[in-house]
Order: C-alpha cells, then sequence, then structure tokens
C-alpha cells in the first residue's frame, strides 16, 4: 500500500479563503481571503518554490469590492466591481508590488496575457475581437495585435471534475466509497485522478449546513488520508483543491491553505 501523502506546507489565514489565482508562470498562487465585514479582505501572495507567504497591498480605501484576476513578479491586476445583487466590474486596475496603482481603465475587463510578457489584454464587451493590449511598462495601449499571441500557460493543472445528484458518474462514486465504508455524498462529488491516486470530495448535510471531505486513495483504492475541506458550508464548493507541478494544493476547512507532494 502506498504512503499517504505528506504536507510539506500549512499556513492558516484570518478569514475564510474565497479564491486563488495562479501566477502566469506557475511559480505563484495569489489567495483572496474574506471575512463577514466590509474591512475583512485580504490578499496574499504565495511563492510555490520558497513556500512562504506575502501579503498584496493595494492602496485604494475599500478593498471589498476587489478581485483579484492576475500576478506576476512585477504586477497584480485587480477587477473592482460596483452595483446591487450581481454586481459588474466597473474598472480594472494594474498595480505594482508596492500596492500603487499604475493605470486603470474604466469598464474594461482582463482577458488574458500577451506575448508570454508583462503585456496584459483587456476588452469591454468580454469578447476578443474588441480587445487593447496594454504596456505597464510603457503605459501605451495598442489594437494592433494576433490571436496567436494570447499566452498559454507553461503548467500543467488539474481540477476536479464534479458530478451532480442524479448522473450516472455521481452514483458510480458514491458506489465506491460505500464499498470502503464511507457514508454516500449527497448534492455532488468532485473526482480527480492521476497515475498514483484516486482523489474523491462529498458532502454530508449536518442541519442546513454541508461538511466536505476529501478521501485520498492509492490506486488500488486503498484510503491514505482523509481532509476535512469544508465544516459547516452553506453550499457545493468550487475548487477547493487542484494538482499542480506535482504538488496536490487543498484548502482545508476554508482558512486554512496546505501543499502535499503527490
Amino acid at each position: 500500500m502506498k504512503q499517504a501523502p505528506k504536507s510539506t506546507f500549512s499556513y492558516t489565514f484570518k478569514f475564510p479563503v474565497w479564491q486563488t489565482v495562479v501566477s502566469s508562470d506557475g511559480k505563484s498562487l495569489g489567495i483572496e481571503a474574506r471575512g463577514e465585514g466590509l474591512d475583512d479582505v485580504e490578499f496574499f501572495q504565495y511563492n510555490i518554490l520558497t513556500e512562504k507567504i506575502y501579503p498584496i497591498e493595494v492602496k485604494i480605501p475599500d478593498k471589498w469590492w476587489l478581485r483579484l484576476m492576475f500576478l506576476s513578479d512585477e504586477y497584480f491586476i485587480f477587477h473592482e466591481y460596483k452595483g446591487e445583487g450581481n454586481p459588474e466590474v466597473s474598472r480594472s486596475l494594474i498595480v505594482g508590488k508596492d500596492g500603487e496603482i499604475i493605470d486603470e481603465f474604466e469598464n474594461m475587463i482582463y482577458f488574458g496575457t500577451d506575448s508570454g510578457k508583462d503585456k496584459f489584454l483587456f476588452t469591454e464587451s468580454g469578447n476578443e475581437e474588441d480587445s487593447i493590449l496594454y504596456d505597464p511598462k510603457t503605459r501605451k495601449l495598442t489594437k494592433e495585435r494576433s490571436a496567436e499571441e494570447i499566452t498559454e500557460s507553461n503548467y500543467e493543472i488539474q481540477f476536479p471534475a464534479q458530478y451532480h445528484q442524479g448522473t450516472e458518474y455521481f452514483d458510480d462514486v458514491n458506489e465506491f466509497l460505500e464499498t470502503k465504508d464511507i457514508k454516500s455524498s449527497i448534492g455532488a462529488v468532485e473526482y480527480l485522478e492521476t497515475e498514483s491516486l484516486i482523489l474523491i470530495s462529498g458532502y454530508n448535510k449536518i442541519g442546513k449546513l454541508f461538511s466536505h471531505k476529501l478521501f485520498i486513495f492509492d490506486e488500488e483504492g486503498n484510503l491514505l488520508k482523509e481532509i476535512l475541506l469544508e465544516s459547516a458550508g452553506k453550499g457545493l464548493t468550487k475548487e477547493p483543491y487542484f494538482i499542480m507541478n506535482g504538488k496536490l494544493f487543498v484548502i482545508e476547512d476554508k482558512n486554512t491553505i496546505s501543499t502535499y507532494e503527490v
């Protein structure tokens, strides 16, 4: 039986982790943590190579309406939202490492990175056809670009597939869990398979809330490890774990990020 994956890094945040963003080179992770109050929002950069966490500073008074979209060694890009109900992007901000806003674009959406460099694409409609190219070093905009110039990721990332209750895959995964004396999931299950591991996560109801657990098996189906992803969730969770560059990244019980060698 294969040994259980061992954690190489773990860090607990003050607030629950809402989302993670992989850097353009795959060497760092942007982390967005939020609490209940309007001031309870923090951004961090996790250097995967050195396994160190650094705060991301943004020098604006109200950070609640920001969402991190991109990070690199020199720049961060945020969307700022406005409106009630379903807020829309009001502007995009290009921020330097010192937290100062280098430039901003009203009603423009970050679309991608161009030419493998720190040149960014923005669009008003969300379509590539009307996108503009921005160079933060020269602070110049241009519309002269080709579709082939959009950079593809130079790292491999695997997310679990989510199967909702009522589908054949949902039933198949639950049947497997039952053979391991693990309580059947409700709502949905997530499934991710590598050459040597099988990762399955599922939900159980506790009153009106959900518990969410990850089960890690070897290729023969032996249970190696169980990880609590969320103890009192209000619904189904989006991508609480993924595999990148030979490491498993897990958000444990909402507030802690951990990495495991896989």
